[in-house]
């Protein structure tokens, strides 16, 4: 999710600044097929790394790893569905590249810190932990953990599912609305 975040906002924001975005605006391209492009370049990259993972953990750590491999796919497509639409909500709001990066920073560092994925969830102050658990991330990375560690199975994880299904539909929903194709446009 992070890694959508990080990259693809700033990418978005510099072709549009640089005119490529406003070139693609008068060819047949559509912002559906301009968003399944990266959407689906995303995809690929974390099924690569997941896949990579999965086999350096089994091959070289010694691990019996018997990860339920649809349920852990269903989560990784609902994560990289959610960071890209989280980079084109704030490439729809950004002027600039360095303002897409410090937004990207400020809506991923905190996420990572709060959600689990540093610092367990059971160190943080009781009275954050409904923000934390308001947060994609924390739904993200507890459904992987509790998937892998044969804790849960996929039925028990309803609730993350739905969070995780609501924000991306609520997000794609606000960068259709904010999307620009032009500079000129960008941030009004």
């Amino acid at each position: 999710m992070t890694s959508c975040i990080f990259s693809l906002a700033p990418t978005i924001v510099r072709l549009r600044e640089q005119g490529v975005m406003r070139r693609l605006w008068v060819t047949p391209l559509t912002r559906a097929s301009f968003v399944a492009s990266h959407v689906l370049f995303r995809l690929f990259i974390a099924g690569a790394q997941t896949v990579l993972l999965i086999a350096v953990a089994s091959l070289f750590l010694d691990t019996n790893l018997m990860v339920p491999l649809l349920p852990i796919a269903a989560f990784v497509l609902l994560g990289n569905l959610n960071g890209t639409a989280i980079s084109f909500t704030i490439a729809g709001f950004a002027k600039t590249p360095e303002v897409a990066s410090t937004i990207a920073n400020v809506v991923s560092i905190p996420m990572l810190l709060l959600c689990g994925v540093f610092l367990p969830l059971e160190i943080m102050p009781k009275k954050v932990l409904p923000l934390i658990w308001a947060l994609p991330l924390t739904h993200l990375s507890e459904s992987l953990r509790r998937l892998m560690s044969m804790q849960w199975g996929f039925r028990e994880l309803w609730r993350s599912e739905l969070v995780l299904a609501a924000y991306l539909i609520a997000l794609f929903i606000i960068s259709l609305l904010t999307f620009k194709w032009d500079k000129s446009t960008a941030g009004d």
